[in-house]
């Protein structure tokens, strides 16, 4: 294994559990900084002992130490406590912020799909009655089924098949240069059996194996359940904003939230 292929590994390791980690580091800062407290008070309380007994025999009476006296003389013995609990508790927002940006992204971006997807639904439903509308969906599943690799590259023609862009309809980005249609297709393959053994996978899966450097953060919250099927892709040519042939990739079933979960 290279040490690229290390990297990008551990990249992509710490940028999906990222909020667990910080969490993680958040809760040990914050009990080590308890214990570092706990372990400072004995020799503070022998500092301040000290201190009142010299101020005794000094004034050749009793001396009790004001608070005032007791921080200005000891305070720097809690600085390793203070500061481990700070680091702690900037752990703890960190992760929550992650969070945060994470579910407002999936939100956004489930919303627009489902929202998309529910209004063909039901003005298909509305024009063809409910059992045509099973029947188109049914049609449609076997049409893209039977298309063929062929038809695509015949379409595509005036482009050399090296140098085709393929974009990610889901994501909208663009996939890493040098990937092919066989490529795509073992990545498929690859998650499908990810699927068939742990009975559900993450879209995280699909990117993560194309090679993409930046892979979509709403990836990390969304996938596929065996449930619902093994994942299908469509294959349809057109064109870029150059006017430039251009390949999309869409899955038939888009990844849903709590893709995990079953029941």
């Amino acid at each position: 294994m290279s040490i690229n292929t290390i990297l990008m590994s551990t990249k992509s390791f710490l940028s999906k559990h990222s909020p667990t980690i910080l969490t993680t580091l958040g809760v040990s800062s914050m009990l080590t900084s308890t214990f570092l407290a706990v372990k400072a008070t004995p020799k503070v309380c022998n500092s301040i002992k000290i201190y009142e007994k010299a101020m005794s025999e000094q004034n050749n009476e009793e001396y009790k130490a004001t608070l005032y006296e007791k921080v200005k003389y000891n305070w720097k013995e809690y600085i390793p406590s203070i500061l481990t609990g700070v680091t702690g508790i900037a752990c703890i927002f960190g992760a929550n912020h992650i969070n945060k940006k994470r579910n407002a992204l999936l939100t956004a971006a489930y919303t627009i799909s489902e929202s998309t997807l529910l209004k063909y639904k039901d003005k298909i439903v509305k024009d063809f009655g409910e059992e045509k509308a099973k029947q188109i969906d049914r049609n449609i599943r076997e049409e893209i089924k039977k298309e063929k690799k062929n038809d695509i590259h015949h379409k595509l023609n005036d482009t050399d098949n090296k140098q085709f862009t393929i974009i990610d309809t889901f994501s909208g980005l663009k996939m890493p240069k040098g990937t092919t249609l066989n490529k795509i297709d073992e990545v498929i393959n690859q998650i499908n059996k990810i699927m068939n053994y742990d009975m559900y996978v993450s879209a995280e899966e699909w990117y993560d194996r194309l090679g993409f450097k930046n892979i979509p953060e709403c990836a990390n919250d969304v996938g596929w359940n065996l449930s619902d099927g093994l994942i299908e892709i469509t294959q349809n040519p057109g064109l870029d904003e150059d006017g430039v042939p251009v390949l999309k990739i869409s899955f038939i079933d888009n990844p849903k939230h709590e893709y995990n979960k079953f029941g």
